[in-house]
């Protein structure tokens, strides 16, 4: 998807300098991920003790015994 931004000269030179992009597009693409993941993983860790979660390893394992 084309977008047109407007973004800051020395924040994308920081960006680059970083790691070695083969573009800039490459750069922001990642680096927009990089704060999507990082984001929910602050969501899901500031949701700890509010979420109720069952272990079913017990059961996943022997499903996969039964499979094989």
């Amino acid at each position: 998807m084309r977008t047109t931004l407007e973004l800051s000269n020395h924040l994308i030179k920081e960006l680059m300098s970083v790691e070695k992009w083969a573009s800039k597009t490459q750069a922001i693409e990642t680096a927009i991920e990089d704060f999507v993941r990082r984001r929910r993983l602050d969501n899901l860790i500031s949701a700890k003790g509010r979420l109720k979660v069952k272990d079913v390893s017990a059961e996943l394992r022997k499903m996969e015994l039964h499979a094989r």
